[in-house]
């Protein structure tokens, strides 16, 4: 029989107290966002022995609800500043942290106790330029040296690293020299609200959509090759197949770009741009559109492609490794630099019923694969883990 003593040294070791850097908690944050909510919410369900720390922005302390053994702190500090760098390691020591988890890259240089990280994708070490910068040249050269670093600092004095993917597992391993033993994947999830509904043709007059249309949803950054998209979308048109290609994206410099580059090529006639769309809508959109259009380069993940398939809508992606990785034969594959391959692919979706009744069914079932609950429970045991492989 143990002793009260070591009955309560056993309760200090196996009790944690844990940090996470929640400040992009919200939607308004796309899906770093979500994967912050869902983590959160998870935990507040899962784990009512550890002790949680949230670090929050303001109003979000007013918007979280979490259990009894969670305390939130205000941090109201931008991402990516100079403040981040120097005020945000105070705010974190001051509360005696045995773990502090950062849910993306931005982990301040200067915080020396023990964190994980979750490492989304590797985007800007691969899209670079001007091009995707609203900075000037200088200011930009600037701050991608800074990322850089951070990024740097990140991987390597993290006790574990995060990510929704092989492929970025992958690429860490290969390009930056991380161990595979510090890296976990824990896939991410549509949210609940993403399932199969009836039609509600009210959400069609309210974001003035007209069918049919196929849709895209996410950021209007370059590398996620819209206007591709909507240049085989024109053609198609042209060639007298009716078709509107509907862009769910939060108002951004990028999305202005993005607007004024599709009027240049007179392919904005053809597309509707309609801003931020909550997810109860976005899943009516879903459950009135043709198919979910992903043209994309580049990405970590492919969460919009699984909201999609949960809801019963077709997703037509591009062949990158990670999309694969994802939806496997649940999706309709093209060629991203191919605007005859997309047009090709969007003829086929619109005419061939027995192909889009398939694609339905495989992606219903392939969306049923993936669960916050179970990356939640992963995240928990690697916080364990990561201290235990520590020594800490």
């Amino acid at each position: 029989m143990p002793t009260k003593n070591s009955s309560d040294l056993y309760q200090r070791r196996t009790k944690l107290h844990i940090g996470i850097d929640a400040r992009f908690w919200g939607l308004r944050h796309a899906g770093l966002g979500r994967y912050v909510m869902e983590l959160v919410n998870g935990l507040t369900r899962l784990d009512t022995s550890n002790e949680y720390t949230l670090f929050v922005r303001s109003p979000q302390d007013e918007e979280i609800k979490v259990g009894k053994n969670f305390r939130l702190v205000r941090a109201d500090i931008n991402h990516y500043s100079l403040e981040e760098q120097w005020l945000l390691p105070e705010i974190f020591n001051k509360y005696n942290l045995d773990l502090l988890h950062v849910p993306h890259f931005n982990v301040p240089l200067f915080y020396k106790k023990p964190f994980v990280v979750t490492i989304h994708d590797l985007l800007w070490h691969e899209v670079k330029g001007l091009s995707v910068t609203t900075q000037n040249p200088l200011t930009y050269l600037v701050k991608y040296l800074g990322y850089r670093s951070v990024v740097r600092n990140a991987l390597n004095r993290s006790l574990m690293i995060f990510v929704p993917s092989r492929v970025i597992l992958e690429k860490l391993v290969k390009d930056h020299g991380v161990p595979e033993k510090k890296i976990r994947v824990t896939y991410e999830a549509p949210a609940d609200i993403f399932r199969p509904s009836s039609e509600e043709p009210t959400v069609l007059s309210k974001y003035q959509v007209r069918k049919p249309f196929v849709i895209y949803t996410g950021s209007a950054y370059p590398h996620k090759n819209i206007p591709q998209a909507a240049a085989a979308i024109k053609r198609l048109n042209q060639k007298g197949e009716m078709l509107s290609f509907v862009v769910a994206s939060s108002r951004s410099v990028f999305l202005e770009r993005l607007s004024r580059k599709l009027q240049n090529e007179g392919s904005d006639k053809y597309v509707r741009l309609i801003g931020f769309v909550p997810d109860e809508d976005l899943m009516k959109l879903y459950s009135q559109a043709v198919a979910l259009l992903q043209p994309s380069h580049s990405e970590g993940f492919g969460l919009t492609g699984l909201e999609a398939m949960a809801v019963g809508l077709p997703v037509l992606t591009s062949r990158s490794p990670v999309f694969q990785e994802i939806y496997a034969d649940a999706a309709l594959y093209f060629d991203a630099q191919s605007k005859d391959d997309l047009e090709t692919v969007l003829q086929t979706i619109l005419n061939d019923g027995k192909l889009r009744r398939r694609l339905i069914l495989k992606g219903l079932q392939r969306a049923k694969l993936f669960s916050w609950k179970t990356l939640v429970k992963q995240t928990l045991t690697g916080y364990r883990v990561a201290l235990a492989q520590s020594g800490i």
